[in-house]
């Protein structure tokens, strides 16, 4: 297989990879442009599903009563296509769906405030089991018995006892992002509080939660010689995210009592001046304090630049950020590490350097027919500094590609429609998938290369209980045997459940990899080495060539 010469658009960050040859033949030339439902008990949308001659009818209840549930979505899905077609349920809890095609489906119920059900499934928040439907089949009594979510009520005071109004509260996870260990928020949505104090965070699946407030506060915009605030404060009442304490709730419980009191901090003032590449001042916008840190981020009000490119930020809790610029174009972004402690600094100059470039070309397989447009493609540079975004790619009239790239480490990325991936960077010949070039300000680096591929390197195969049954409420988690390759990007991770057709698929780059199933994954924890290093030795190893696709069937992981 040959690859052909494309060029492109945009800014990616997603690096994914699948094999093919690397000879090359000239581009062709750019391809011409394009030329120029059932009814249930409420409106059914989305009638993209091919019609056919079977139906499901059922009803769905509450579990605490066992009262019809009205107003509940019913949506139906499958792996053929992405297609769907839902439903809502009448006062009675009825639905039915008409007109469905053959095959075999996944069937999910959701209401606001109750935990999304699954046909079929063994637990809350499982998988199911596929319903298979024939030609003019009507299946009945397809019931639903829908859980309450999750509540956690509590109050938030300050240090005499009273009560504090608009304070931010939160339910967070610990969650493996970008290569750090961060405190993400997830759950239900934020919530403040009112008059007395009082938050109801609800919505909540079973789980374990964090709870974080945070009073954030105007000062930030101005000058003052206020120096009070409070830190971001977690339950039970500490500013350190490692001593927060772990809330369980289970389905429908209310978990009250949650009480907080916020930390009082002294605050400091940071000013300065904000610069362009040519030293003159910046005008027109704003400069943001992101808390930094090992567990999470957060972006506090921004300050605007004044005509002199001066700005001030008031009121920071003592911490790590980063001090951003935030004026659209590479050459006007500047981040600056700082640690605040309680005093004031002055005098900060956030000075842009003038953009790198990257020059190149990308290429493709050649006997996919017709070629792909150069929209399908983006590329761009990713800065290895949190936050600091990387660069744009810019397409030419013979898909050759630039990137303005914001100077300092950065790795070239890439993204594609139509089911293209990245098989490879390089540089002069040399691979530097996974690693970062150091783009100085005002350089130029040629002869980049970014290879794309539509053959796909992949595992895929069921998991199996003892008597050899197939399971779904399962996750499949691939991994490096190499832990070098455990990149914040997370290229050689991969975590799959299985589908409607009881198969799971994972796709990686070639190599060596242990892969296992588990019962459970919570959001992310897959890509954090510290769990996977305890599944070594209950995992089984495979190798991947470049664009081999293997079948493995798996064990559940005890």
């Amino acid at each position: 297989m040959s690859r052909v010469i494309l060029g492109t658009v945009g800014v990616g960050i997603l690096l994914m990879v699948a094999g093919a040859a690397r000879a090359q033949v000239p581009p062709p030339p750019p391809p011409p442009p394009p030329g120029g439902g059932v009814y249930v008990a409420g409106p059914a949308r989305d009638t993209s599903l091919k019609a056919g001659t079977a139906s499901i009818r059922g009803r769905v209840t509450a579990v605490a009563n066992n009262a019809p549930l009205a107003r509940v979505e019913i949506r139906i899905t499958t792996t053929d296509s992405p297609a769907t077609k839902t439903a809502t349920t009448d006062a009675n809890g009825a639905y039915e769906l008409l007109n469905l095609p053959a095959g075999k489906f996944t069937l999910a119920a959701t209401r606001p405030n109750y935990v999304r059900a699954v046909h079929g499934q063994k637990k809350l928040t499982g998988q199911g089991q596929p319903i298979e439907l024939a030609d003019g089949q009507a299946l009945q009594n397809v019931n639903f018995s829908l859980q309450r979510a999750g509540v956690i009520v509590g109050r938030v005071m300050d240090e005499f006892g009273e009560p504090v109004v608009d304070v931010q509260v939160m339910t967070m996870r610990q969650q493996f992002v970008a290569g750090e260990r961060r405190f993400m928020p997830t759950g239900g949505r934020p919530v403040t509080t009112n008059d007395l104090g009082e938050y109801r965070l609800y919505g909540l699946p079973p789980g374990q939660y964090f709870v974080s407030a945070t009073l954030r506060t105007a000062m930030m915009m101005g000058d003052t010689d206020d120096r009070s605030g409070y830190s971001p404060t977690y339950f039970p009442g500490t500013g350190n995210p490692m001593e927060a304490q772990r809330i369980t709730v289970a389905p429908a419980q209310v978990v009250s009592g949650v009480n907080l009191t916020l930390l009082p901090v002294r605050t400091s003032r940071v000013s300065g001046k904000a610069l362009d590449a040519e030293g003159r001042p910046m005008t027109g916008g704003m400069v943001m304090a992101m808390e930094r840190g090992g567990f999470g981020m957060g972006v506090r009000s921004p300050a605007q630049i004044r005509p002199d490119g001066s700005f001030t930020l008031s009121g920071l809790p003592p911490g790590d950020y980063i001090l951003r610029t935030g004026i659209p174009g590479v050459e006007q972004t500047v981040v600056m590490p700082i640690t605040v402690n309680g005093s004031d600094i002055s005098g900060v100059q956030l000075v842009a350097g003038r953009a790198a470039t990257v020059r190149g070309r990308i290429l493709i397989d050649s006997d996919v027919t017709p070629p792909p447009r150069a929209s399908v493609f983006n590329v761009g540079a990713m800065s290895e500094v949190p936050m600091m975004g990387g660069g744009e790619g810019k397409v030419n009239a013979d898909f050759t590609f630039e990137i303005s790239a914001v100077p300092g480490h950065n790795r070239i990325t890439a993204r594609a429609q139509d089911d293209w991936r990245l098989h490879a960077v390089k540089l002069n010949g040399l691979d530097i998938t996974d690693t970062s070039l150091d783009m100085p300000a005002g350089g130029v680096i040629d002869n980049v290369t970014i290879e794309m591929t539509k053959r796909v390197t992949d595992v895929s195969g069921r998991v199996l209980d003892d008597n050899d049954r197939a399971l779904r409420d399962v996750w499949v988690v691939i991994f490096p045997q190499d832990p070098e390759r455990f990149s914040y990007v997370g290229r050689y991770l991969s975590a799959a459940r299985p589908g409607v057709d009881d198969r799971y698929r994972v796709r990686v780059p070639a190599g060596d990899y242990f892969i296992v199933a588990l019962d459970d994954v919570e959001q992310n924890e897959w890509m954090d080495p510290d769990f996977l290093a305890p599944l070594r030795d209950r995992a089984a190893r495979v190798t991947l060539g470049d664009g081999e696709r293997k079948t493995l069937d798996l064990k559940l992981a005890r």
